[in-house]
């Protein structure tokens, strides 16, 4: 039974996305009779096939269709559904295209042999019986090729032309047909017949093989995608309440269900560890080779590896809802989105072949009123319409950017939208974020001062200020609440009262035991009775970062948290600039931290103490200044300046992948990796205009040759198959990042 990836869009109301592979699509006008003849259907709201990489993704409501009732129609317009990037189908596809081939090339060799007296009857007579016998047995040798191995291509070409929808088939088909019937009526009705049951078996060769290759190839462009999907289990270990080992389908795990997993085994479901010590490979998602202890209460994110070790774990999403399928769910969308110049090639697309059948049509009339012979006339209207290549130019596009989706997902960059990357060289200024984004975010508590002497010992100071940081979830909160709860053993006195808390751009407020506390920035308090920075001497005051805490608005004590920042992010700056791109630092923290920050990794424009707000104007004024700004930060705390941005790249750890909304996302290890995104966009942009340009004068000077008179069926056929091959390698030079 085929399976199919079957996801809740909307609850409320009752809209479901079903995303699978269809096989058997042989040009770009296959993917555009799916989705017109499917929207058509009463109850699916949309519908979107991508021919590079052969995905349809539907949504509908199952209360007015089911989703059977939608794959029965796909096959009744000639394809077949399966799987979702489904590896085994992809084989079974090909082995069958490969099988027809074979058969077809065989038969079609033998009646090239068969032909050898029939021509040499075009220049020294042979006895008629003998041109006759062979030719019934080309005849008979024909109708396998056409009607059995490229039955086929003759249905979809008769499918394009029922449903107004016509594709590179209609063109084989009519070609191949064409040829058959008009060798047929010849070989009957004709005392010295003109036959070309070679051509006509030709065609369906070379179409066959032509196919197989170009498919070969799609395929290897989107290895990348295929393997992301095809890391989880399909099957997952349990435990009834005996203790005894069930194995469940992966999509029959549910939110809080515990499953266990042993070393060398691949985790299949996002979730918590509740039993168990192991060590676990995040490569796929950190880029580190080294493993990553976890124990209990640790997170754990599918398609990481066990390198030893036992783990018993409580799934908090589903198999669908991972981390892992998010990523692919993430990269299938971004490929179904059409950038401004796909659809300008589909647009020449849905136009091409009607113009060629016409161009075909117009060349035979003329002929013909020119005196030229129906059997001269009749092969160069032929030529026409072997010649013209849709595919060169429907893929020229899709499948660049299904490599380059696959390469940058090996890479740890994930895209939302085509369009960003070929735009990307446009930036000019880049804004980055501090905390978490060129800093590693976890921070220590250095020191802890309480300038107050009156305050010691006396008034419980650290359990209400951890009381006060539990309604934060900054990075900063995190370090202290750690730092606090160490000093009286993780129990906090309950017994305090707190209420009318307040969470601020700056820090956190509220009322403990009716007392009026705040912690945070220096701008959450009026009052520094103190003077703390300027007659502290502490000399890491301006190397850390500052949090004070106090008390009806004065300032009674601070903490110094530091961070460091990560690797190679001085060479990144400096590669950067080489790009001739300008590098901005915007941070909440204190001026003179941001500074010293700013200066130790090479950042020559930097602005500390700046809110949310301030980040998302600071942005904006960029761009009244008509520059193209890319805003690079958490893809939470910093969403809205990622959102004011031309180019929003959130900074993600996979965990919180799915909660971000940004134009792109990069796991923290492979920032590195953006000096060598931009040369990537280069190449990218290059490889795609080279495509185009290759499809448009491809066609245009094949065309004209047909036309012309220049070429043969033959011929024709050839060039159009490596036509489209062209544009495939092609594509593939960007496997390489």
């Amino acid at each position: 039974m085929t399976a199919y990836r079957d996801d809740i869009v909307d609850n409320q109301l009752n809209i479901k996305e079903t995303l699978f592979n269809i096989g058997g699509m042989k040009c770009a006008s296959c993917a555009s009779i799916i989705v017109n003849s499917i929207k058509k259907i009463k109850g699916v709201i949309n519908c979107e096939v991508n021919y590079a990489t052969d995905s349809c993704k539907i949504e509908y409501n199952p209360r007015e269709i089911s989703i059977k009732t939608i794959v029965k129609k796909i096959q009744e317009l000639g394809y077949t559904v399966n799987e979702a990037f489904g590896d085994k189908e992809f084989k079974k596809s090909q082995k069958s295209t490969l099988m027809n081939f074979g058969i077809a090339a065989f038969l079609s060799m033998n009646i090239m042999m068969l032909t050898v007296p029939v021509y040499w009857n075009y220049f020294e007579d042979v006895e008629l019986d003998i041109v006759n016998l062979f030719g019934w047995l080309m005849f008979f040798l024909c109708i396998p090729v056409l009607f059995v191995n490229g039955l086929g291509v003759l249905k979809k070409a008769f499918s394009g032309i029922i449903k107004k929808s016509p594709g590179m088939e209609t063109l084989i088909g009519i070609g191949a047909l064409s040829a058959f019937l008009y060798s047929t009526i010849e070989l009957i009705f004709s005392p010295n017949p003109h036959l070309y049951f070679d051509t006509a078996a030709t065609l369906i060769v070379i179409i066959l093989f032509g196919k197989y290759v170009e498919n070969h190839f799609k395929y290897k462009a989107s290895t990348e995608i295929n393997k992301l999907y095809y890391i989880l289990p399909r099957k997952i270990r349990t435990r009834d309440i005996m203790h005894n080992v069930n194995w469940i389908p992966s999509e029959n795990l549910k939110e809080n269900d515990v499953f266990e997993v042993h070393a060398g085994e691949i985790i299949p479901a996002d979730g918590v560890v509740v039993n168990g010590s192991a060590i676990v490979d995040e490569s796929i998602f950190t880029g580190e080779a080294k493993g990553v202890r976890k124990d209990v209460n640790s997170i754990v994110i599918s398609g990481c590896v066990l390198k030893n070790g036992f783990l018993q774990i409580r799934a908090n999403t589903s198999v669908n809802s991972s981390v892992l399928s998010t990523i692919v769910k993430m990269i299938q969308n971004a490929l179904n989105k059409k950038s401004n110049v796909q659809n300008f090639g589909d647009k020449i697309a849905a136009y091409f072949i009607p113009t060629i059948l016409l161009i075909s049509f117009i060349t035979l009339i003329v002929m013909l009123f020119q005196g030229f012979t129906f059997e001269k006339s009749f092969l160069r209207s032929l030529t026409v319409l072997v010649i013209a290549c849709p595919c060169a130019l429907a893929i020229a596009l899709p499948v660049s950017f299904v490599t380059a989706f696959g390469t940058l997902a090996k890479n740890g960059i994930f895209v939302r939208n085509p369009e960003i990357l070929i735009e990307l060289n446009k930036i000019t200024d880049i804004v980055f974020d501090k905390t978490g984004t060129l800093t590693y975010g976890k921070f220590e508590v250095n020191e802890f001062k309480l300038v107050n002497t009156e305050l010691n010992g006396s008034e419980k100071i650290e359990e209400k200020l951890y009381l006060l940081e539990t309604f934060s979830s900054h990075p900063t909160a995190e370090a202290i609440k750690d730092f606090l709860s160490n000093k009286f053993n993780g129990k906090a006195n309950s017994k305090l009262n707190i209420d009318s808390v307040m969470v601020h751009n700056f820090g956190v407020s509220g009322k403990i035991d009716f007392e009026d506390w705040s912690i945070g920035n220096e701008k959450m308090f009026e009052f520094n009775p103190h003077a703390i920075q300027k007659s502290d001497e502490n000399n890491s005051i301006d190397s850390n970062t500052m949090v004070f805490f106090g008390r009806n608005k004065s300032i009674e004590g601070y903490f110094l948290i530091g961070d460091s920042s990560r690797e190679n992010i001085t060479q990144m700056v400096n590669d950067l600039k080489v790009e001739k791109k300008n590098i901005h630092l915007l941070s909440g923290d204190k001026i003179s931290t941001t500074k010293n920050f700013a200066v130790s990794v090479g950042i020559d424009i930097y602005h500390g103490e700046k809110s949310p707000h301030e980040k998302i104007q600071y942005i904006k004024n960029l761009k009244n200044e008509n520059r193209k700004v890319m805003m690079i930060g958490d893809g939470i705390n910093d969403a809205a300046a990622l959102a004011e941005s031309d180019v929003g790249v959130a900074i993600s750890s996979g965990t919180d992948l799915a909660k971000s909304s940004a134009s792109m996302m990069i796991f923290k290890n492979f920032l590195n990796k953006l000096p060598e995104l931009f040369d990537y966009s280069s190449r990218l942009k290059n490889i795609t205009i080279q495509n185009f340009i290759w499809a448009i004068v491809y066609n245009i000077i094949g065309i004209s040759l047909a036309v012309a008179g220049f070429l043969n069926p033959l011929i024709a056929a050839v060039m159009m198959m490596l036509s489209s091959i062209t544009v495939v390698l092609n594509s593939l030079r960007l496997v390489k990042f």
